[in-house]
């Protein structure tokens, strides 16, 4: 090789040795060219759309009509996707039983919806049918208002015992699932009070360790906001 081509070659070695993290990244971004360049080849041709928007519907897109009279269902429908991946044109093809969660799907895939278009050969775009669902199903906040009250008695040891509930109201029904399961296996509030996992006692004035009886109100209340200068 000429003087010039060694110099660049010396000068690329040392890059790489100074820069580690840019030759992973540049051996990651090899990687993952050639692992596209496969799925290109193994792609059979005509392709069909490739939904690439999968959060596009939104739990406040729940229509009020149908959360009003709880109702669910999967709606089905067909989208025609244009060369630059939009949705063109869109329509049911399979009800979800209500008309409110029916007629809202379309709009939303007209307006959000985002697609790899279809391909007629490598690079070659072309318009194309998708064909989808959605499922909708009402949601609610993970903490509603809610209270519980628990008791356990934290010994001289740093140990927890005699863990009880005392109040459980408005509990979501998987949290309560999750508490009486544990009633049942002898489980609750084991190694979960205040230290008790590492066997921290309480201890008096003169430092002694004593046993405590300890009670936990886990309260939570929901309120409107107040506006600004109300």
């Amino acid at each position: 090789a000429s003087p010039a081509v060694a110099q660049e070659e010396d000068v690329a070695e040392t890059d790489a040795v100074a820069n580690p993290v840019d030759a992973v990244a540049e051996a990651a971004g090899d990687a993952v060219e050639a692992a596209v360049e496969i799925a290109d080849e193994d792609e059979q041709y005509p392709s069909y759309p490739v939904l690439q928007s999968w959060r596009m519907v939104k739990p406040t897109d729940y229509p009020v009509e149908a959360w009003r009279n709880n109702e669910e269902g999967t709606v089905a429908y067909t989208a025609k996707i244009d060369a630059l991946g939009k949705a063109t044109a869109c329509k049911v093809t399979d009800s979800s039983g209500s008309s409110a969660l029916d007629a809202a799907i379309c709009p939303i895939i007209l307006e959000r919806g985002e697609f790899r278009a279809a391909l007629a050969g490598p690079d070659q775009p072309i318009v194309g049918t998708y064909e989808g669902s959605h499922r909708w199903r009402k949601r609610e906040p993970e903490l509603p208002q809610m209270s519980m009250t628990y008791r356990f008695v934290h010994g001289a040891d740093g140990k927890t015992t005699n863990c009880e509930f005392l109040k459980m109201e408005n509990l979501p029904e998987k949290m309560r699932e999750e508490i009486e399961r544990d009633i049942e296996r002898g489980t609750l509030c084991k190694g979960g009070g205040f230290g008790s996992a590492r066997g921290i006692p309480y201890r008096d004035a003169d430092g002694n360790p004593i046993a405590k009886v300890v009670t936990v109100t886990f309260d939570v209340q929901l309120q409107d906001p107040v506006e600004p200068g109300e």
